[in-house]
């Protein structure tokens, strides 16, 4: 077992080996992560194993922990997000051999016969985050019931009974003067 993330790897090679990878990594080196979260430091907790599938194919197993500072999109304030995913990767080197994939592991592509592990796991936890990051109403800044038992300002009487029934404007359209 190795605790050094080397930035590329041949996955042939390292199934054959039955390589395994355990350590941490900062999550200031995740770029494309680091612009959903609204605080980018600390690190993810890493493991991965390489092996072979019951058809001598190399595969990918790995489990990532991490807490991530992602932004409430109700109240707008910091949201420690905990993660603990694991994933199960066949490695492929064309597109068509996904099709030819059994459900029980995702593929993964290797470009020029090399995978990058750290945008491995930086794909692995952008999967891991919700599309719309919430605190949970309890601890929630914002009152969410409240929220909810009010109505808009804006909204009259007359633009409620529309919303309710998006026709009732034409019947003021109507004419009398059917001649």
């Amino acid at each position: 077992m190795s605790s050094h993330l080397p930035d590329f790897v041949d996955p042939w090679r390292l199934s054959d080996l039955g390589k395994r990878f355990a350590g941490e990594l900062e999550l200031r080196r995740m770029a494309r992560l680091g612009e959903t979260l609204s605080n980018i430091e600390g690190s993810i907790a890493y493991d991965l194993e390489f092996g072979r599938d019951g058809k001598r194919r190399p595969r990918i197993k790995g489990r990532i922990r991490a807490v991530l500072a992602l932004q409430c999109q109700r109240c707008l304030e910091q949201l420690d997000y905990p993660v603990e995913t694991g994933f199960d990767l066949t490695v492929i080197e064309t597109v068509e051999e996904a099709g030819r994939l059994s459900d029980e592991a995702e593929p993964v592509l290797a470009t020029d016969g090399r995978i990058g592990l750290r945008e491995l796991l930086e794909d692995e936890l952008l999967l891991a985050i919700p599309q719309v990051p919430r605190h949970d109403p309890a601890v929630c800044a914002v009152d969410v019931e409240a929220m909810e038992s009010v109505p808009p300002a804006s909204q009259s009487p007359q633009k409620a009974t529309n919303e309710a029934n998006p026709f009732a404007v034409l019947s003021g359209l109507k004419s009398t003067d059917k001649s």
